[in-house]
């Protein structure tokens, strides 16, 4: 059979995004899950932040009340 051709883009999208959803969940946790916390210390604004999340299927955990 052919090889599989991907983009590079889509190679480089498939080695980052196990990466990243790491960082981004373990920021998460560092940061209680304050979103403008989380946001400033990776260098994005929030509307971002929430956008990887989704992306990575990242959830905030309910805080107990």
């Amino acid at each position: 059979p052919a090889p599989r051709h991907r983009t590079l883009h889509a190679l480089r999208e498939e080695w980052i995004a196990p990466h990243e959803r790491r960082y981004l969940s373990e920021l998460l946790d560092a940061t209680g899950g304050d979103i403008s916390a989380a946001a400033r210390r990776a260098g994005v604004n929030r509307v971002t932040l929430y956008r990887l999340m989704r992306k990575h299927g990242l959830r905030l955990k309910k805080r107990a009340e």
